[in-house]
This record gives structure tokens, sequence and C-alpha cells, in this order.
């Protein structure tokens, strides 16, 4: 559980209370990878090639939110430390519904426009439902984030643990319930099951969530402001844009390549997201770790080099790893008769995630530095991305190739504009 001493604690046993929620955070995600690495394995199985590529498309709105809903999770974890141990909100579950009643009817708004909207067919999905689902999935990924988030502020860990892993187990057996029924072989069912888990954790969340949280200090949320980097709104704006940059080319590809094509891309593409998550919790560790430093008016940049070097031996060797054993990496995640053949184009799409992986370290470094113009970075690359995408975009190895370059792009021009400042003042 989180510290609940009071808020004049000393400051080590404030930074205990944040490592340790932050490694139990850690080891929930890697729970959680385990089960949607399960979930991954049974569509590949059940899903024929171009049902598959749909699905992928389809949660690609709910993917692109991942960053957002750990900010928001990781935020009141942040909050809570510095508060003591408090809730950020003194009524979660009212704050809680009020933000449902407005995502909901956006969500639900827009799911309307997009089911009688031709965007099915400029997409060539099977079914206008799955490009109706897209807000909703998205929607409910952001409720999870924010419920689980404040249940994190709250102090219930545990609680914030299970839901983690519980919604992705859900989602198994949801979805095995549609294929032992014969529902959604056009890939409609995976997605019904996704909204149907996320949507049952979500509530399970808020009903866990306190009432109303103990009272503070008058200055207690402006000092809880100042330590949480990543309530600013330019913080999460960077992140849904970078989540935006990672995840949509799965769909956008199917814009310019046909269904089969555009399959096997979103098969190499959701065979290689682990390497955009998995540095996330260690980039939540370096982001807190640099804050303390500069409290303690001491240099961040030794922090994020020796993070990134751990960081880069782990997303080296698995790149590594793909690059020799592509074909039983890709047999064991999806499916080898349907998906062979696909050995380097998927080593080259997972050096693209691995340097992914390390941009969003170098991201969330800049957040804690207060580098409000990282924000203008990821949209300007998107929208270079899938400019290139739609022009360049001829068959799978061509798409491929733009997400690599915009990959090793990004991380270019995000690392000077952090670090360049940062030596700067060192020579100085």
């Amino acid at each position: 559980m989180l510290n609940r001493s009071p808020s004049n604690s000393n400051d080590s046993n404030g930074l205990a209370a944040g490592a340790a929620a932050s490694w139990s955070v850690a080891l929930a995600y890697v729970g959680a990878a385990l089960a949607t690495l399960a979930f991954l394995k049974g569509l590949a199985l059940f899903l024929a090639i171009e049902a598959f590529g749909a699905v992928a498309a389809g949660v690609t709105l709910l993917l692109a939110v991942t960053f957002v809903a750990m900010a928001l999770q990781a935020k009141n974890a942040a909050e809570a430390v510095a508060g003591g141990g408090r809730c950020v909100d003194l009524r979660a579950r009212a704050s809680f519904d009020a933000l449902a009643v407005k995502v909901g009817a956006s969500a639900s708004l827009l799911s309307l426009l997009l089911r009688f909207l031709p965007f099915s067919a400029w997409f060539d999905l099977p079914s206008p439902w799955l490009a109706a689902m897209a807000p909703l999935l998205a929607g409910s990924g952001l409720l999870f984030g924010h419920a689980t988030g404040a249940l994190l502020g709250a102090g219930e860990d545990r609680a914030f643990a299970v839901l983690i892993v519980l919604d992705p187990i859900l989602r198994c057996l949801l979805a095995a319930v549609c294929a032992t029924l014969g529902l959604g072989a056009e890939g409609l069912g995976p997605l019904v099951s996704i909204l149907c888990a996320s949507a049952a954790t979500t509530a399970l969340a808020r009903a866990w969530l306190p009432a109303e949280a103990q009272e503070a200090s008058e200055d207690a949320p402006r000092r809880r402001r100042a330590r949480t980097p990543l309530a600013a709104p330019p913080a999460l704006a960077a992140l849904a844009s970078f989540g935006l940059l990672v995840f949509l080319d799965a769909a956008l590809v199917r814009l310019v390549l046909t269904p089969l094509e555009a399959a096997r891309f979103a098969a190499i593409a959701v065979a290689s997201r682990f390497l955009v998550l998995l540095p996330f919790p260690l980039a939540l560790l370096t982001m807190a770790a640099a804050r303390g430093r500069m409290r303690r008016r001491e240099a961040p940049l030794p922090e994020l080099l020796s993070k990134l070097a751990l960081a880069f031996c782990a997303l080296g060797l698995c790149v590594l790893l793909i690059n020799e054993l592509g074909g039983w990496v890709l047999g064991f995640v999806l499916d080898d008769a349907k998906y062979g053949g696909l050995e380097r184009l998927y080593a080259r799409y997972a050096l693209a995630a691995a340097v992914y992986g390390l941009t969003e370290m170098v991201l969330l470094f800049g957040i804690a530095l207060g580098r409000v113009s990282l924000a203008l970075l990821p949209p300007v690359v998107l929208v270079i991305e899938c400019t290139l995408l739609i022009e360049r975009g001829k068959s799978a190895a061509d798409c491929v190739s733009v997400v690599q370059a915009m990959a090793f792009l990004h991380l270019a021009i995000q690392a000077v504009v952090v670090l360049l400042p940062l030596l700067w003042s060192r020579r100085r």
C-alpha cells in the first residue's frame, strides 16, 4: 500500500513509497501483458487473416490512449505520495461519474457518425460496426485509466493490480465464448469482448473508489499540481499524439494496401507492440527519479542516461532475438501457418518499435523537466508519417520503411530538444 504518513514525513519515506508503488504497477502490467498475449494468440488462431487485420485497425484508438491512461494512473500515484497518501479528488466517485457522462456521450455520438458515414468503405472493413466500435473502445480506455488511476491515488494499489490483470483475462474468456458460439468471425466479436471487459473492470474500479477522501489543507492542491507534470495539458497532449504516432499505422495502411497486405502489416505491428510498452514502467521510474534529483538541486541527466542504457540493453536483446528467431516468435505469438514468411519485415518493424520505446523514455524525461515544446513534436511527426504512408505505401515493406524512418527521426529530434539544453548548461 502507499505510504499513509503525514505530509511532513521525510523524503526517504516518500521516495520509498513512490518506488514501491511504481514497481507494483510494473508487476501488474507484466501480468496483464501475459494475459494479453494469450488473447492475441486466440485471435490469430480463430480469425482469418483479413478479419485479424480489421480487429487490429479497430483497436488502434484503444491502444493510442494507452499512454494517456498510464499517465493518469501514474499522476494519481505521484500525487498520493506527495499528499501523504490522500486521494486527489475530494469526491472521487462524483468526479469519475461526471467524466464518464461526458466521455460516454461523446464516444456514443462519434460512434453513430462512424456507423452511418462511409468510414468502413474507406478503410475496407468487413462491417460498418467495426468502425463504430473505435470511439467506444477509446472512451472505455480513458475511463479505465482514470478510474484505476484514482484507485491507485487513493492507496488501493492491490485492487489496482487485480483490475489491471483482470481486464485482459475477461477479454480472453468473453472472446472464447464468442468463438464457441460462432459469433464475430469477421472481427466484431473480439471487439465487443474488449469493450465489455473494459466496462466491467471500470465499474469495479468505480465501486472501489472512496465516496469522499480525507480533507486536505488549502495549499496542498497547489503543491501536488507542482509535483505532477503529467497533469499538465501539454504533457497529456504529447502522450496522446505519441500514442497515435505509434499505433495509428495499423489502421492507416488500410487506405493504401489490400486487405490481405494490410493484415500482414497489422500482424507484425501487433506482435511488436510489447517493445513499445515494455520500457514504460522504467520511464515512469526515470521521471520520478529525475524530479527527485531536481528537487535536491542535482543534475537529472545521469538518471536518464543510466536508465536509457538499461532499456537499450533489454530492447537490443529483444530485437536481436527477433532478428535471429523471428519465425519462431511469430509462430508463438500469432500462427505460423497463417503468418509465415514475415520474418524479415517483423525484424525491421521490431527495430522501429524498440526505437519508439527509447523515445518514450526521453519524452517522459522531457515532461519531468517541463519542456512544453515537446507537445509539438509528436503531432508534427505524425502528420509526416501519415503523408508518407499514403503517398509511398505501395506494399507492407514500403510501410515498414516509413515507420522505421519516422521512429529514428522522432528520437533524434526529441533527444536534441531535451538533451541539448542540459548539455549546454553543464558546459556553462
